[in-house]
């Protein structure tokens, strides 16, 4: 895998043949940081407010070690929201490595929500690869609009993983801006 080394990252939709609203994404980029940077914004739950485009609401549901249960709560359009739980782990390695993993713990709406971020030290820079796979009750929008789908969490996961970049490295952004080389 070669990881971009500018402020872009690289993204890939991992499509599912037999269902074609089970969307998977793997995002890839360079953090110019340490590792211990990046786990702390990963660990700092509160914090994904500011990383998540569309979270209204975020909170620790449970701690039982090493595993975190998270509630969610996303806006979406003409004021209808996805309200989910996940519990997911995060697990510093050794000094070059780390990873995060989680998993759908329950909802109404969301089908599947599972993926991991693996993140390996390499020299100064931290090489950041996460692969996501989400699946909901997409009701009419996963009859008419499966590009939007596609369209939408393709950008959602650029934002997300620039925003953890960003972050890690101490940069603030205002605006909107293209932020990967493939959406």
């Amino acid at each position: 895998l070669s990881f971009p080394n500018s402020d872009k990252v690289k993204l890939q939709a991992i499509p599912t043949e037999a269902n074609d609203t089970y969307v998977g994404m793997l995002a890839q980029a360079t953090i110019h940081g340490n590792l211990d940077q990046v786990i702390a914004v990963l660990n700092d739950i509160k914090g994904y407010l500011h990383i998540y485009p569309d979270l209204e609401k975020v909170s620790v549901a449970d701690v039982k070690p090493p595993d975190t249960m998270i509630d969610w709560k996303f806006s979406g359009p003409l004021g209808t929201h996805t309200i989910y739980q996940t519990v997911q782990r995060i697990n510093k390695i050794d000094e070059f490595r780390a990873g995060l993993i989680y998993q759908l713990k329950n909802s109404e709406d969301v089908i599947d929500s599972d993926g991991f971020i693996l993140l390996q030290k390499d020299g100064d820079v931290v090489k950041y690869l996460s692969i996501d796979f989400f699946n909901a009750k997409w009701g009419i929008a996963g009859t008419f609009f499966k590009n939007k789908i596609w369209n939408t969490t393709c950008e959602n996961t650029a934002q997300t993983t620039l925003a953890i970049k960003r972050r890690s490295e101490n940069i603030t952004v205002s605006g909107v801006e293209k932020v990967s080389e493939t959406c």
